[in-house]
């Protein structure tokens, strides 16, 4: 089995590097679904601009059964400058903590163009997951925007235990 992996993945390495500049961008974007294309692939929808897939690539985000797979189609809808606010919402409501952890740090990117991303990023402060309140920490940290102090602080005292979070949410302070 790990022989036939190595043999994929040399192939693959192969078609992206002398083939993938000439494929579709649905199949590029078949490929990321699928998490079988590296993210060499992700690379190649960005730089071709491929915006006749974001709809495509809005679906892997919203539907994919790979939670790896919706967070690199929510960082090539960014790279291509077509994340929607509406993305990122439903990110922030996925069942895998890995998938909120990053819409986090894309809905603070987001804050000045769409302000109603504010509600799901303070909820995110009462994330069941550490790493999610961390990176909220970290993001309401830089936020000046008073609504962000009662977060940080029901951050410090769920997570106060922790370096780290102390940090994150000291940062800010």
């Amino acid at each position: 089995f790990q022989q036939r992996r190595a043999f994929l993945t040399v192939v693959f390495d192969l078609i992206i590097q002398q083939e993938l500049r000439h494929v579709d961008p649905h199949f590029l974007v078949a490929g990321q679904q699928a998490a079988q294309i590296p993210v060499k692939a992700d690379r190649l929808l960005v730089e071709r601009t491929a915006y006749n897939a974001v709809p495509q690539i809005e679906r892997v985000a919203a539907e994919s059964m790979l939670p790896a797979a919706r967070v690199r189609a929510l960082w090539t809808l960014s790279g291509l400058g077509r994340l929607r606010a509406s993305v990122v919402r439903a990110a922030f409501r996925d069942a895998v903590p890995g998938v909120r952890e990053q819409a986090v740090g894309l809905g603070a990117g987001m804050l000045g163009s769409d302000p109603a991303l504010a509600v799901p990023l303070l909820a995110a402060a009462d994330d069941p997951d550490a790493r999610v309140r961390f990176c909220t920490a970290l993001v309401l940290g830089s936020w000046n925007d008073a609504r962000a102090v009662p977060a940080l602080a029901a951050i410090a005292a769920r997570d106060g235990r922790d370096r780290w979070a102390r940090a994150a949410v000291l940062s800010g302070m």
